[in-house]
């Protein structure tokens, strides 16, 4: 994190670096403590592949537990639930 701080404070004057407007990360905490450091004006957003792929973890986890706790594995739903994971992930 200090080779990418001296990076833009070492390149880009204060003035410069405030002109930003946005700057888009993944969902590594670090980047969030030092960008408001470096980029004080810039809104931090979180790029869409994370966010869908944060969304499909949770969505499996709750897949996952709801077919935990059905007690009949013949059941339709518990088979459906199951087997047909890729489809709680298609548009």
């Amino acid at each position: 994190t200090t080779q990418i701080m001296d990076y833009f404070i070492n390149r880009y004057s204060l003035t410069e670096r405030q002109r930003v407007q946005s700057v888009v990360v993944d969902l590594n905490a670090q980047y969030c403590h030092f960008i408001k450091r470096i980029f004080p004006n810039a809104e931090i957003v979180i790029d869409r592949f994370h966010i869908i792929q944060l969304a499909g973890r949770v969505l499996d986890q709750a897949r996952i537990q709801a077919f935990q706790t059905i007690s009949d594995h013949r059941s339709r739903l518990y088979r459906i639930l199951k087997s047909h994971w890729r489809l709680f992930h298609q548009n």
